[in-house]
Protein backbone atom coordinates (compact mmCIF):
# COMPACT_ATOMS: atom_id res chain seq x y z
CA UNK A 1 0.00 0.00 0.00
CA UNK A 2 1.36 3.46 -1.02
CA UNK A 3 2.46 5.72 1.96
CA UNK A 4 -0.12 8.65 1.34
CA UNK A 5 -2.99 5.54 1.25
CA UNK A 6 -1.90 3.54 4.31
CA UNK A 7 -1.91 7.05 6.09
CA UNK A 8 -5.61 8.19 5.20
CA UNK A 9 -6.72 3.98 5.76
CA UNK A 10 -4.89 4.72 9.65
CA UNK A 11 -6.80 7.78 10.00
CA UNK A 12 -9.86 6.29 9.09
CA UNK A 13 -9.66 3.76 11.40
CA UNK A 14 -8.16 5.41 13.84
CA UNK A 15 -9.57 8.33 14.52
CA UNK A 16 -12.73 6.77 15.09
CA UNK A 17 -14.76 7.41 11.68
CA UNK A 18 -15.27 3.92 10.24
CA UNK A 19 -16.47 2.35 13.74
CA UNK A 20 -18.74 5.64 13.96
CA UNK A 21 -19.74 5.26 10.02
CA UNK A 22 -20.69 1.38 11.77
CA UNK A 23 -22.76 2.48 14.50
CA UNK A 24 -24.45 4.85 12.03
CA UNK A 25 -25.18 1.72 10.14
CA UNK A 26 -26.31 -0.22 12.31
CA UNK A 27 -28.89 2.09 13.67
CA UNK A 28 -30.33 2.92 10.29
CA UNK A 29 -30.48 -1.43 10.67
CA UNK A 30 -33.04 -0.77 13.40
CA UNK A 31 -35.15 1.25 10.98
CA UNK A 32 -34.95 -1.37 8.39
CA UNK A 33 -36.35 -4.04 10.68
CA UNK A 34 -39.12 -2.18 12.04
CA UNK A 35 -39.97 -0.65 8.40
CA UNK A 36 -39.64 2.88 9.41
CA UNK A 37 -38.55 5.51 7.53
CA UNK A 38 -34.53 6.18 8.76
CA UNK A 39 -34.39 9.49 10.70
CA UNK A 40 -31.32 10.81 9.90
CA UNK A 41 -30.59 13.52 13.17
CA UNK A 42 -30.74 10.32 14.90
CA UNK A 43 -28.31 8.24 12.68
CA UNK A 44 -26.33 11.55 12.87
CA UNK A 45 -26.65 11.44 16.46
CA UNK A 46 -25.04 7.98 16.59
CA UNK A 47 -22.19 8.91 14.28
CA UNK A 48 -20.89 11.49 16.50
CA UNK A 49 -21.53 10.10 19.82
CA UNK A 50 -19.32 7.21 18.87
CA UNK A 51 -16.64 9.63 17.31
CA UNK A 52 -17.01 11.55 20.62
CA UNK A 53 -16.91 8.52 23.28
CA UNK A 54 -14.12 6.03 21.53
CA UNK A 55 -11.98 8.95 21.07
CA UNK A 56 -12.66 9.93 24.71
CA UNK A 57 -11.38 7.05 25.73
CA UNK A 58 -8.49 7.54 23.81
CA UNK A 59 -7.35 10.26 25.43
CA UNK A 60 -8.25 8.70 29.11
CA UNK A 61 -5.68 5.97 28.29
CA UNK A 62 -2.77 8.77 27.10
CA UNK A 63 -1.06 6.54 24.77
CA UNK A 64 1.46 9.52 25.05
CA UNK A 65 2.85 8.32 28.47
CA UNK A 66 3.10 4.81 27.81
CA UNK A 67 5.97 2.59 26.66
CA UNK A 68 6.87 2.27 23.28
CA UNK A 69 4.01 0.47 22.04
CA UNK A 70 3.66 -2.41 18.92
CA UNK A 71 0.14 -1.70 17.76
CA UNK A 72 -0.53 0.88 15.15
CA UNK A 73 -3.24 1.84 16.75
CA UNK A 74 -1.31 3.46 19.98
CA UNK A 75 1.48 4.87 17.84
CA UNK A 76 -1.19 6.85 15.50
CA UNK A 77 -2.76 8.07 18.71
CA UNK A 78 0.65 8.86 20.82
CA UNK A 79 1.34 11.40 17.63
CA UNK A 80 -2.25 12.58 17.39
CA UNK A 81 -3.57 13.26 20.72
CA UNK A 82 -4.90 16.85 20.24
CA UNK A 83 -6.33 15.50 17.04
CA UNK A 84 -8.29 12.82 19.25
CA UNK A 85 -9.13 15.19 21.63
CA UNK A 86 -10.47 17.80 19.01
CA UNK A 87 -12.96 15.00 17.58
CA UNK A 88 -13.82 14.13 21.65
CA UNK A 89 -14.95 17.91 21.57
CA UNK A 90 -16.72 18.22 18.23
CA UNK A 91 -18.13 14.54 18.56
CA UNK A 92 -19.43 15.72 22.00
CA UNK A 93 -20.77 19.21 21.03
CA UNK A 94 -22.44 17.70 17.83
CA UNK A 95 -24.46 15.24 19.81
CA UNK A 96 -25.54 17.83 22.27
CA UNK A 97 -27.04 19.81 19.52
CA UNK A 98 -28.53 16.95 17.63
CA UNK A 99 -30.00 15.53 21.16
CA UNK A 100 -32.48 18.51 20.96
CA UNK A 101 -34.24 17.09 18.00
CA UNK A 102 -35.17 14.10 20.21
CA UNK A 103 -38.41 13.24 22.05
CA UNK A 104 -38.29 13.32 25.87
CA UNK A 105 -37.87 9.30 26.35
CA UNK A 106 -35.38 9.23 23.73
CA UNK A 107 -33.21 11.83 25.58
CA UNK A 108 -33.41 10.10 28.53
CA UNK A 109 -32.02 7.35 27.09
CA UNK A 110 -29.62 9.29 25.40
CA UNK A 111 -28.34 10.62 29.20
CA UNK A 112 -28.68 7.04 30.54
CA UNK A 113 -26.07 5.64 27.89
CA UNK A 114 -23.90 9.16 28.12
CA UNK A 115 -23.38 7.94 32.20
CA UNK A 116 -22.82 4.67 31.58
CA UNK A 117 -20.23 5.38 28.95
CA UNK A 118 -18.22 7.56 30.71
CA UNK A 119 -18.47 5.37 33.84
CA UNK A 120 -16.83 3.09 31.54
CA UNK A 121 -14.02 4.94 30.81
CA UNK A 122 -13.33 6.70 34.08
CA UNK A 123 -12.34 5.24 37.68
CA UNK A 124 -15.41 6.43 39.26
CA UNK A 125 -16.64 3.56 41.40
CA UNK A 126 -15.40 2.27 44.78
CA UNK A 127 -14.44 -1.23 44.25
CA UNK A 128 -12.37 -3.96 46.45
CA UNK A 129 -10.99 -0.78 48.10
CA UNK A 130 -9.80 1.13 45.01
CA UNK A 131 -12.13 3.60 42.25
CA UNK A 132 -12.27 1.80 39.30
CA UNK A 133 -14.06 2.02 35.64
CA UNK A 134 -17.03 -0.36 35.07
CA UNK A 135 -14.57 -2.33 32.06
CA UNK A 136 -12.05 -3.13 35.52
CA UNK A 137 -14.88 -5.15 37.09
CA UNK A 138 -14.67 -8.79 35.84
CA UNK A 139 -16.56 -9.49 33.29
CA UNK A 140 -18.62 -6.50 33.03
CA UNK A 141 -16.35 -5.17 30.09
CA UNK A 142 -18.30 -7.48 27.31
CA UNK A 143 -21.49 -7.13 28.65
CA UNK A 144 -21.57 -3.63 28.97
CA UNK A 145 -19.80 -2.58 25.71
CA UNK A 146 -22.53 -4.98 23.86
CA UNK A 147 -25.35 -3.51 25.85
CA UNK A 148 -24.61 0.37 25.39
CA UNK A 149 -24.30 -0.96 21.66
CA UNK A 150 -27.52 -2.61 21.55
CA UNK A 151 -29.70 0.36 23.38
CA UNK A 152 -27.59 3.40 21.69
CA UNK A 153 -28.37 1.57 18.21
CA UNK A 154 -31.59 -0.42 18.81
CA UNK A 155 -33.73 1.37 21.44
CA UNK A 156 -32.69 5.13 21.36
CA UNK A 157 -34.39 5.25 17.67
CA UNK A 158 -37.06 2.88 18.36
CA UNK A 159 -38.19 5.23 21.13
CA UNK A 160 -37.86 8.68 18.98
CA UNK A 161 -40.04 6.25 16.36
CA UNK A 162 -43.73 6.85 15.59
CA UNK A 163 -43.55 2.58 15.48
CA UNK A 164 -45.49 0.88 18.39
CA UNK A 165 -43.63 -2.11 18.76
CA UNK A 166 -45.03 -4.91 21.92
CA UNK A 167 -43.27 -5.47 24.68
CA UNK A 168 -42.49 -8.99 23.38
CA UNK A 169 -41.49 -8.01 20.17
CA UNK A 170 -38.94 -4.97 21.63
CA UNK A 171 -36.86 -6.88 24.25
CA UNK A 172 -36.47 -9.69 21.06
CA UNK A 173 -34.73 -7.03 18.96
CA UNK A 174 -33.00 -6.06 22.03
CA UNK A 175 -32.08 -9.65 22.52
CA UNK A 176 -30.69 -9.91 19.07
CA UNK A 177 -28.65 -7.29 18.65
CA UNK A 178 -27.32 -7.58 22.04
CA UNK A 179 -26.04 -11.42 21.07
CA UNK A 180 -24.47 -9.78 17.66
CA UNK A 181 -22.67 -7.28 19.39
CA UNK A 182 -21.18 -9.84 21.72
CA UNK A 183 -20.59 -12.13 18.95
CA UNK A 184 -18.17 -9.61 17.25
CA UNK A 185 -16.99 -7.97 20.33
CA UNK A 186 -15.27 -11.48 21.92
CA UNK A 187 -12.89 -11.77 19.43
CA UNK A 188 -11.09 -7.93 20.42
CA UNK A 189 -10.91 -9.77 23.40
CA UNK A 190 -9.35 -12.77 22.60
CA UNK A 191 -7.08 -10.55 20.62
CA UNK A 192 -6.29 -8.02 23.96
CA UNK A 193 -5.94 -11.40 26.19
CA UNK A 194 -2.28 -10.78 27.07
CA UNK A 195 -2.58 -6.79 27.16
CA UNK A 196 -5.78 -7.50 29.64
CA UNK A 197 -3.94 -9.96 31.76
CA UNK A 198 -1.48 -7.40 31.96
CA UNK A 199 -3.74 -4.93 33.28
CA UNK A 200 -5.30 -6.98 35.15
CA UNK A 201 -8.99 -6.56 33.15
CA UNK A 202 -11.22 -9.78 34.09
CA UNK A 203 -12.31 -10.26 30.55
CA UNK A 204 -14.45 -13.44 29.23
CA UNK A 205 -11.13 -14.23 27.27
CA UNK A 206 -9.27 -13.42 30.04
CA UNK A 207 -11.13 -15.79 32.30
CA UNK A 208 -12.24 -18.53 30.12
CA UNK A 209 -9.41 -18.61 27.39
CA UNK A 210 -9.21 -18.21 23.59
CA UNK A 211 -11.28 -21.83 22.68
CA UNK A 212 -14.01 -21.20 25.06
CA UNK A 213 -14.50 -17.69 24.28
CA UNK A 214 -14.71 -18.42 20.62
CA UNK A 215 -17.69 -21.34 21.41
CA UNK A 216 -19.56 -18.40 23.30
CA UNK A 217 -19.17 -16.08 20.46
CA UNK A 218 -19.80 -18.84 17.74
CA UNK A 219 -23.10 -19.42 20.12
CA UNK A 220 -24.45 -15.93 20.36
CA UNK A 221 -24.48 -15.49 16.29
CA UNK A 222 -26.23 -18.76 16.01
CA UNK A 223 -28.66 -17.59 18.42
CA UNK A 224 -28.69 -13.74 16.62
CA UNK A 225 -29.07 -15.01 13.40
CA UNK A 226 -32.45 -17.63 14.71
CA UNK A 227 -33.92 -14.77 16.03
CA UNK A 228 -33.13 -12.24 13.09
CA UNK A 229 -35.30 -14.96 10.48
CA UNK A 230 -38.17 -14.94 13.41
CA UNK A 231 -38.10 -11.32 13.23
CA UNK A 232 -38.55 -11.44 9.68
CA UNK A 233 -41.50 -14.07 10.24
CA UNK A 234 -39.36 -16.62 8.89
CA UNK A 235 -39.42 -14.57 5.16
CA UNK A 236 -37.38 -16.66 2.58
CA UNK A 237 -35.94 -13.55 0.77
CA UNK A 238 -34.18 -12.95 3.57
CA UNK A 239 -32.77 -15.76 4.55
CA UNK A 240 -29.56 -15.49 2.13
CA UNK A 241 -28.48 -12.56 3.57
CA UNK A 242 -29.10 -13.47 7.39
CA UNK A 243 -26.83 -16.36 6.43
CA UNK A 244 -24.29 -14.71 4.46
CA UNK A 245 -24.18 -12.46 7.45
CA UNK A 246 -23.62 -15.28 9.68
CA UNK A 247 -21.76 -17.05 7.76
CA UNK A 248 -18.75 -14.11 7.44
CA UNK A 249 -18.96 -13.17 10.86
CA UNK A 250 -18.33 -16.59 11.92
CA UNK A 251 -15.15 -16.68 9.71
CA UNK A 252 -14.18 -13.68 11.55
CA UNK A 253 -14.72 -15.20 15.08
CA UNK A 254 -12.77 -18.22 14.31
CA UNK A 255 -9.81 -16.84 11.88
CA UNK A 256 -9.42 -13.28 14.01
CA UNK A 257 -6.75 -14.44 16.42
CA UNK A 258 -4.47 -15.70 13.50
CA UNK A 259 -4.86 -12.27 11.47
CA UNK A 260 -3.32 -8.61 11.25
CA UNK A 261 -4.12 -5.82 13.20
CA UNK A 262 -5.91 -3.87 10.72
CA UNK A 263 -7.65 -6.72 9.96
CA UNK A 264 -9.41 -5.50 13.75
CA UNK A 265 -10.72 -2.45 12.22
CA UNK A 266 -11.15 -3.08 8.67
CA UNK A 267 -12.53 -6.52 8.11
CA UNK A 268 -14.71 -7.13 11.93
CA UNK A 269 -15.77 -3.72 12.08
CA UNK A 270 -16.94 -4.23 8.82
CA UNK A 271 -19.43 -6.41 9.72
CA UNK A 272 -21.42 -3.86 11.34
CA UNK A 273 -22.14 -2.52 7.42
CA UNK A 274 -22.72 -5.87 6.24
CA UNK A 275 -26.22 -6.48 7.39
CA UNK A 276 -27.91 -2.85 6.52
CA UNK A 277 -25.72 -3.11 3.15
CA UNK A 278 -27.41 -6.63 2.26
CA UNK A 279 -31.14 -5.40 3.29
CA UNK A 280 -30.74 -2.18 1.57
CA UNK A 281 -29.91 -4.17 -1.93
CA UNK A 282 -32.72 -7.01 -0.95
CA UNK A 283 -34.89 -4.27 -1.13
CA UNK A 284 -33.56 -2.10 -4.45
CA UNK A 285 -34.07 -6.49 -6.03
Amino acid sequence: MKPYLRQFVEFILFSQLFIAAGAAAQTAFTYQLIGQAIDLHVVALVFFATIALYNLSMVLSNPGKKPSSLLKRVQWMSKHQHLCSSFTLIGGLSTLCLSFFLSATAQVVLASLALISIAYSLPLLPFRGERVSLRNIPGLKLILIALVWSLSTTLLPIVNSPAILSDGTLWILLTQRLLFFMAIAIPFDVRDIYQDSIYSLKTIAVVLGKQKSQNIAHLSLALSSAIWWHLSSYSVGLLIPIIVVWGVATWCIQRADKQKELFYFIVLDGLLFLAPGLLALNAIA
